[in-house]
Parts: structure tokens; C-alpha cells; sequence
């Protein structure tokens, strides 16, 4: 299994994340956190052959405060 850190930000309409692997910037957006991860899990494994992935949470606090 492969830990990989989830960076979310608050958007204007939900969420954005972000997430480097393998040198590759991959970014998304939906309306909730639970979401992100599902889209993110999946263009992982679309992408990059990765089916067993868990994320760390990490905030973009600055994102928050705007």
C-alpha cells in the first residue's frame, strides 16, 4: 500500500486537491473532501497503475483564510 499526501484547498464551488507522484502534478476538484479522494484514487490507478493508495490529509490553510 502506498501513502501519498493529499494537499486540499477551499474553492469557491468545493474543493481542489493536489497530489505529485511520480514527478507528475495531478490536480481535481469536487464538491467534498470524500469525493476528492475517490476521483484522485481513481486517476491514480488510471494514470499511474496504482491500485492500493491511501492519502494524508494536508490542508492548504492559506486557501482557508481568503
Amino acid at each position: 500500500m502506498q501513502d501519498i499526501q493529499l494537499i486540499i484547498e477551499a474553492g469557491d464551488d468545493g474543493f481542489w486537491d493536489r497530489v505529485t507522484h511520480n514527478d507528475d502534478l495531478i490536480a481535481d476538484q469536487a464538491e467534498t473532501v470524500e469525493a476528492l479522494q475517490q476521483n484522485m484514487k481513481k486517476l491514480l490507478l488510471n494514470f499511474h497503475k496504482a491500485p492500493d493508495v491511501t492519502f494524508t490529509l494536508a490542508y492548504d490553510l492559506l486557501a482557508f483564510f481568503e
